[in-house]
């Protein structure tokens, strides 16, 4: 999670979020108040939800998740289970049928577990597939960007 002065950026699995992680802390320190390790685990997670994070983000009136086109996200899930298995014993696992990714709910999960079942809006949404462009408009509608700050964006390596 990113925290700024008047938004919370929350990491949301499968959507880019650590090569956003890395664009607010390269492109935009100033804006970051609080930013969780890209490793962070246990007590606090890189993935916890804004409820989760109570007080550090209840006041903050602009809440902000990536988001990414769900079959790539649902087949990504996929791999990533198949890799490093699922919490808490993280086994690698066989890799889920076509049929069983497609009937997949681990999206729409993560996002009521984010929305907190509805009741929390997202007022930006950064797309991966647009990611830098996104994330140039959403922190330029924070603070002016120079020049130098939106090629940055546009050129800093984030894998």
């Amino acid at each position: 999670m990113i925290i700024g002065e008047r938004f919370a950026w929350g990491h949301l699995p499968k959507t880019g979020g650590d090569a956003t992680h890395t664009l607010f802390t390269t492109v935009v320190p100033d804006l970051v108040h609080h930013a969780d390790p890209v490793t962070a685990e246990g007590v606090r997670s890189k993935h916890d939800s804004f409820s989760q994070r109570g007080e550090e983000v209840a006041s903050k009136p602009i809440l902000v998740l990536n988001m990414r086109r769900l079959p790539s996200r649902q087949l990504s899930q996929a791999q990533h289970e198949y890799r490093n298995g699922k919490p808490p014993h993280f086994k690698p696992m066989p890799l889920d049928t076509p049929e069983a990714i497609a009937e997949s709910t681990t999206g729409d999960r993560l996002l009521q577990r984010f929305t907190d079942g509805g009741r929390l809006e997202i007022t930006h949404w950064l797309r991966m597939e647009h990611l830098r462009e996104d994330f140039i408009r959403f922190v330029g509608g924070l603070r002016e960007l120079s020049e130098d700050e939106v090629e940055l964006a546009r050129t800093v390596r984030t894998q």
